[in-house]
């Protein structure tokens, strides 16, 4: 073959460097898969890879082995995929048979395996583009043969790829790194909602603060609401001292009948001031309000009403709206305060209470009869106290990992990124000085030439 046809002279690249087909420097060896009863996890034979699904970040993972092998790549030689996906390469530790998901790139010995290696990482996505098929992709040898590489004396691929390796180290150290990080706080997020949990568990078991005998109970203040016009039940066994169990309809007034529910069209018309709420929050603004005074909303439907880390209610006050995805309740201020209604609603199990697969429900009937544990309401406001402050400190760290985590998500973009930045000026002789003394590679180019005739 005369090497010289595929030779390209470009004034683009540095002084020495020339631009030629794989083919030039190498031997491409297009893989073929063996019998299906050639396979054996027991070791026997080669080790066989069929494609990239046995890559690594360098080297392939064998999983199966071959006794009857029909293609074979030797150690150090460059495995390229050839069929869906198109491009991703690694290199052999050993003998091994390939299929046909796989071709082998030897490359000969007067130029640089690393280089190539790296030089196809660099053309991954332009070799990935000349597949073709309708199933899956796939390149043919002819292809692969033709892709051009830009080839710099052997000196210079050598100190490329020596300054490549230090620096993709550094890169791959600092990313690991970072993914190590990234690691830690979504564990220690994990710890702060346990955290949080454990703190509402001990609020509402009468343990986050001392108990206080000079506490009027609670019994004597659901007395008084029974002397009026609901019927109340209430249960005191097994509680701390002047603690009461009852339904969650014996201690609020229940407001759902106020709520009207208006559509964002509608919405869109009465731009205003006021908020409009929904089942987890603020949903948009309205010109006019239901409510003016401080409540209690609870989700009645799209809740994370299972979700222990996530909030199911939460306190308004003010001129608002509310719409019909959302309970209301207001507590009765003898006996309970929203905001201990408010931490109570947030840490209850609602397993029982809701219903539906996709989009859970917690209907009024249900509600009603969710069983809430009642201390003094002196007691309240100590609890209710105590719990701000820890619960502040644990929101403010929760979303100090939220705004590191959201960082962090985009470093593997960056990463690449970055990658991709070093690789190309490595193949465009930007990233290691030229030495006029290397051998050119026009000359490199010749000697490969030539050994390969004497070879035939």
């Amino acid at each position: 073959m005369n090497w010289w046809m595929i030779l390209e002279r470009n004034k683009e690249l540095p002084e020495g460097w020339i631009r030629t087909g794989l083919e030039s420097i190498s031997m491409i060896i297009l893989g073929q898969s063996p019998s299906s009863s050639t396979y054996n996890k027991e070791k026997h034979g080669l080790p066989f890879f069929q494609g990239k699904a046995e890559f690594g970040e360098i080297h392939p993972t064998v999983r199966i082995w071959c006794n009857a092998p029909k293609k074979i790549a030797e150690k150090d030689d460059i495995l390229i995929s050839v069929r869906a996906p198109v491009g991703s390469t690694n290199i052999s530790t050993e003998t091994c048979c390939i299929g046909r998901g796989l071709a082998a790139i030897r490359v000969l010995e007067m130029a640089d395996m690393m280089y190539v290696f790296y030089h196809l990482r660099h053309l991954e996505n332009h070799i990935s583009q000349k597949g073709t098929g309708t199933t899956f992709k796939a390149i043919t040898g002819k292809q692969l043969r033709s892709v051009k590489l830009s080839l710099p004396p052997l000196n210079e691929q050598k100190r490329i790829v020596s300054r490549l390796e230090s620096i993709l180290a550094r890169i791959d150290a600092t990313r690991a790194n970072l993914e190590a990080l990234a690691s830690k706080a979504s564990s220690a997020q994990g710890s702060l909602a346990q955290l949080k949990s454990s703190v509402l568990k001990q609020a509402f078991e009468g343990r986050l603060v001392p108990q206080d005998p000079d506490d009027e109970p609670v019994e004597k203040l659901l007395r008084r609401i029974r002397e009026g016009s609901k019927d109340v039940t209430f249960e005191k066994e097994d509680l701390p001292e002047g603690w009461v169990r009852t339904d969650l309809q014996n201690c609020t007034d229940i407001l759902d009948n106020k709520r009207i529910p208006i559509n964002l069209s509608e919405r869109s018309k009465r731009q205003g001031k006021i908020p409009y709420y929904g089942a987890t929050g603020q949903v948009g603004w309205i010109d006019e309000y239901i409510f003016d005074e401080e409540l209690v909303l609870l989700g009645e439907d799209g809740a994370p009403f299972l979700d222990h880390s996530k909030n199911k209610a939460y306190l308004i006050s003010g001129k608002s709206w509310v719409n019909n995805h959302a309970h209301v309740l207001r507590a009765i201020s003898t006996v309970l305060s929203n905001k201990f209604l408010h931490h109570f609603l947030n840490q209850f199990n609602y397993h029982g209470f809701v219903t539906g697969t996709t989009r859970l429900k917690l209907n009024q009937s249900q509600m009603k009869t969710i069983s809430i544990l009642i201390p003094p309401l002196n007691e309240q406001k100590r609890i209710v106290s105590r719990l701000e402050s820890i619960l502040s400190g644990i929101d403010a760290k929760q979303k100090e990992l939220q705004i590191l985590e959201e960082r962090l998500k985009s470093v593997p973009d960056s990463f690449y990124m970055l990658r991709s930045s070093i690789l190309k000026q490595a193949f465009e002789g930007r990233l290691v000085p030229q030495d006029p003394n290397d051998e050119p590679a026009s000359v490199l180019l010749e000697k490969i030439s030539s050994k390969q005739s004497q070879k035939t």
